[in-house]
């Protein structure tokens, strides 16, 4: 099979979960509410967190020992079976207990596309290859995000559920055809280097631009939860209604999607800090600014804002972890990076919680204060990182 073809088959995969999950971006929250209240909508999130931050590490462990392609039919799989589950099982329970399994099974999906892509395109390439990888999955995020809110208002409560276990069923079929990539990144003195599970563990957090990148890219990621959760809320808070709910996340999906290739471009030829600071200040921003918006178009507006100021930092902060790790360590390092970021979805739907459980205006009160922890991780993303690019190719790569 040509690589072209896997590929290809490999960005579907993602395309097709990233779709069944983007439904749940536009309805958890507001099914959830309906039976649990506001306060505990994005609990959830807390299961699907957990579990896709454990596939993420371990997706790199089985690879070395399974091979990819197994790693990513046995994510397709779970999450075919959570899927159903969420279709099958009474409300709310079926969203608690089917996002174990989606949350395992996405994070099994995405870690091993990651290993068959960043295989493909190989280490020059690191920030593109990323935003490849990342861009399938968010526009599968924002398709399905955009559908998930018709269906409900069109299909009551039963009809999303479907559509997610329609599309988790044929990122299965598709997964099947997946053949073995051999890997492209071999180095004469892996041995040398140890294993990747301690080359991991221990040399990674000792870096100040691989440590930084890790906090910034959790951080990043629970200001995400908490929008998945939130935004919905805010949206039909206002009366305007799930359709416009599922609108604006998909604006922030679609446009994320299609602009992380944009600037990972840039990132691979002019550094990865001014980008990602920029865009994690911007998007700072925006989120302390979205509250104030009083029609749906000004919501629609900063929503695509958003999804262009995730772009920016979100496929280039794991590149500092491919830039810094020798290849005989890097798919598991990658795979500990993902975990850390991805465990943000736990952080992001407690911490969601906590502030919408506060007295007042507490949907304002939660963007506004998601905001000011983003800027904060910014400023010291800015302080601490040190640039990886353009410089890494005349210095030694492994961290010492």
């Amino acid at each position: 099979m040509r690589e072209s073809t896997i590929a290809l088959l490999v960005l579907a995969t993602e395309v097709f979960i990233g779709s069944a999950t983007g439904i749940q971006r536009t309805i958890l929250s507001i099914e959830v509410s309906r039976t649990l209240g506001v306060a505990l909508s994005l609990t959830p999130i807390v299961t699907f967190g957990i579990f896709k931050a454990l596939a993420d590490y371990f997706a790199a462990l089985l690879a070395q020992s399974r091979g990819r392609s197994r790693v990513l039919r046995l994510g397709a799989l779970l999450y075919a079976i959570g899927a159903l589950s969420v279709l099958l099982l009474p409300q709310p329970f079926n969203f608690f207990l089917g996002n174990v399994l989606i949350g395992a099974g996405e994070g099994f999906v995405f870690a091993a596309s990651a290993m068959i892509l960043r295989s493909l395109l190989g280490l020059e390439k690191s920030a593109l290859s990323f935003s490849y990888i990342e861009s399938a999955c968010y526009l599968g995020y924002a398709l399905g995000a955009y559908a998930g809110g018709a269906a409900l208002v069109l299909g009551g409560s039963a009809a999303p559920l479907l559509l997610i276990a329609v599309f988790s069923i044929s990122a299965l079929v598709v997964s099947l055809r997946v053949r073995e990539v051999k890997k492209a990144e071999q180095f004469s003195g892996e041995e040398s280097w140890g294993s990747g599970e301690k080359f991991s563990l221990k040399l990674i957090y000792r870096n100040p631009s691989t440590l930084s990148a890790l906090l910034a890219a959790h951080v990043a990621k629970t200001a995400d939860s908490i929008v998945w959760g939130v935004l919905p809320l805010f949206v039909v808070a206002r009366g305007w209604g799930s359709y416009y709910a599922g609108y604006a996340q998909a604006l922030i999906l679609v446009m994320w999607s299609l602009m992380m290739p944009f600037w990972s471009y840039y990132s691979d030829r002019v550094g990865r800090k001014l980008i990602s600071t920029a865009g994690l200040l911007f998007t700072a921003g925006l989120l302390l600014l979205l509250p104030s918006s009083g029609s749906p178009a000004e919501t629609l507006l900063v929503a695509m804002l958003i999804g262009i100021g995730y772009a920016m930092y979100y496929p280039i902060l794991p590149t500092p972890v491919a830039d810094l790790t020798p290849p005989g360590a890097r798919d598991v390092a990658i795979g500990l990076y993902r975990a850390v970021r991805d465990s943000g979805y736990f952080t992001g739907a407690l911490l969601g919680s906590m502030l919408l459980s506060a007295p007042g205006d507490h949907i304002r009160e939660t963007f506004m204060n998601t905001g000011v922890l983003l800027a904060l991780s910014a400023t010291t993303f800015s302080v601490i990182f040190r640039e990886t690019r353009p410089t890494w190719p005349f210095l030694d790569l492994v961290i010492e």
